[in-house]
């Protein structure tokens, strides 16, 4: 793992055309709807696996960027929680209160998996996003605090493909949205929260 400014990882996004602005989910330009999201399961270890296959689905990938929404690494509540996620940070080698983006390559999956996850299990607001971003720019994956996880692609020639790999895998797509504050996307039926 290599700690990446903040200015250097804007750079980097607008490189590969993404718009970003740290209090907003990043965006292709120009804006696409190529996206879906899987509902997180109940248990940890499904969670894991869930993110685990996700990133193994993306198109072939060889370094990415980490992104917390709220720009630090720096666990706020004091909670348990909180223990928890720094432990995590130190063992994937995060420096202690790091602002900024991180960039790491596939060799450090485990590591990865391990940070999403974090956020997985203890994000609870909007703050506690997180978004990876492989080398090539043609996903992104955000961690959201409504207990789901999202894919955009840059290309809709990417979705269909990938949506078949994780039917393949056994992670099939939502059918209704997870709580009454989610927005409802276009793509999924209408009915139910």
């Amino acid at each position: 793992m290599e700690p990446t400014s903040r200015k250097d990882f804007l750079k980097w996004t607008k490189s590969k055309e993404i718009t970003f602005d740290p209090s907003q989910p990043p965006e292709y330009l120009p804006a696409r709807d190529y996206e879906r999201f899987w509902n997180q399961p109940v248990r940890s270890t499904g969670i894991a696996n869930l993110i685990g296959t996700i990133l193994g689905e993306l198109p072939a990938w060889d370094s990415c960027y980490l992104w917390p929404r709220s720009g630090s690494w720096t666990p706020s509540a004091g909670s348990c929680a909180d223990s928890v996620m720094s432990t995590i940070y130190r063992g994937a080698g995060i420096p202690a209160n790091w602002e900024g983006a991180l960039r790491a390559t596939r060799n450090d999956f485990s590591s990865i998996v391990s940070i999403l996850f974090s956020y997985a299990a203890f994000g609870w607001s909007v703050s506690e996003d997180i978004y990876f971003i492989p080398d090539h720019g043609r996903a992104i994956v955000t961690v959201d605090h409504h207990d789901v996880v999202w894919v955009s692609f840059r290309h809709e020639s990417d979705l269909s493909p990938f949506i078949v790999r994780m039917h393949a895998a056994e992670f099939e797509l939502p059918t209704k949205v997870p709580d009454s504050s989610f927005k409802h996307p276009s793509w999924m039926p209408t009915g139910g929260a």
